[in-house]
């Protein structure tokens, strides 16, 4: 196990129920004293501040945080600069309401991470755990290490059950973040571009760039038959050759490059040609980026949708006799869910599998991948951006 070397600052936030607006002390006591308590091999951790502050579902966060004065900021930005927070923690209640709220604005610092924690549940964990005042929940302390940059385990999660041999491959994640609705037709997107370094696959830094949202403007009305300009959504990420660029710059041994990408895009259609550009973009940047290498990285290319049936794409060609790839609408090679039993909301098509890898293959590695992945964490870095 690996962490910070010195003790990390937190702040701490209660969301009081609009219900019975007062403080929980005897729950926040307990949260207190257990994550002060000093454990072998582990972090240690210090509050910012002798108080937590306190929000519910009325608060301003964004106004009541930039005022000096209020606890709110002093457990958001600190008093001063060497009392900032690394760690803010959330006690929130079931509402999730506050939780966005705070999960917006700590995003925008850029500085601190935050982790929100339900108060029923850690109201049942420290009841079953009531006479150790040294008691603090695993679940959050091995949370709060890994956001905080340490690794809690040291196993490779790559070594699937079939034997196949996955040293060599980089995971990566991609997602584009758009403007919500009712944003001007130029206002832009953010993408991001996420990757392992090694054949761990335990950490994932990343890209993030801005990009145009629309591309092809034109004309129209909106709902309200006012004339506005419209766009087609650019789905392809613009610049994803550069990024990819710097992800490749980033992996551990430079000596002996990653021979093959799994590759994660969400929410796009199979009739797009980004899915070519992207493919094109993962093979030009590994060329550049290991002009010796002989033969580009074999890619296996997924895409991760909400729509639990695939419906086949009319392909219509282009007139030319042998019609490029772009002009094809994709066909995916197979598609298959992470959920054994019950309703499947979620599925993963496979566009392109290079690697060969078998369904059932995919299917654990994905469900190894998915709690902290490189999809979620590609969200999470648009958010940041």
């Amino acid at each position: 196990m690996t962490f910070p070397a010195e003790r990390v600052r937190v702040g701490l936030i209660e969301e009081l129920s609009t219900s019975s607006p007062r403080s929980d002390t005897e729950l926040v006591k307990k949260v207190q004293d257990g994550l002060l308590s000093d454990r072998i091999n582990e972090p240690s951790y210090m509050f910012i501040n002798k108080r937590h502050a306190h929000v519910d579902d009325t608060t301003n966060i964004e106004t009541k945080a930039k005022t000096r004065s209020t606890l709110l900021h002093n457990n958001l930005c600190g008093t001063k600069d060497d009392n900032k927070p690394q760690l803010v923690l959330g006690l929130v209640t079931k509402s999730n309401d506050c939780a966005r709220k705070l999960q917006t604005h700590v995003d925008g610092l850029g500085g601190p991470v935050l982790v929100n924690a339900r108060m029923h549940h850690l109201r049942t964990l420290f009841q079953g755990s009531r006479f150790n005042k040294e008691y603090f929940p695993l679940n959050l302390l091995l949370k709060f290490n890994f956001m905080l940059g340490g690794r809690n385990f040291d196993i490779n999660v790559l070594d699937l059950s079939s034997g196949k041999n996955l040293t060599h491959l980089m995971i990566v994640g991609a997602h584009i973040r758009k403007p919500t609705s009712g944003r001007s037709a130029y206002c832009p997107s953010v993408a991001a571009v996420v990757a392992s370094t090694d054949k761990t696959a335990l950490q994932f830094p990343g890209s993030a760039h801005i990009q145009q949202t629309f591309v092809d403007y034109y004309p129209g009305t909106n709902n309200k038959g006012r004339g506005e300009m419209k766009g087609q959504e650019a789905t392809a990420i613009r610049r994803l050759h550069s990024m990819m660029k710097e992800r490749f710059a980033a992996w551990s041994d430079q000596d002996n490059p990653p021979t093959s990408v799994l590759f994660y895009r969400d929410s796009i259609n199979f009739d797009d040609s980004s899915l070519w550009h992207d493919i094109d973009g993962i093979k030009q940047a590994h060329h550049d980026t290991w002009p010796g290498q002989k033969e580009s990285p074999k890619i296996t290319f997924l895409v991760f949708n909400k729509n639990a049936q695939h419906t086949p794409v009319p392909i219509q060609f282009s007139s030319r006799p042998e019609p490029d790839k772009y002009e094809v609408p994709v066909v995916p090679q197979l598609d298959f869910d992470t959920v054994v039993e019950g309703p499947k909301k979620h599925k993963y098509y496979v566009i392109t599998n290079e690697i060969e890898l078998t369904t059932d293959e995919l299917r654990e590695l994905v469900s190894t991948l998915r709690l902290r992945g490189p999809s979620f964490l590609s969200k999470q870095l648009t958010n940041l951006s």
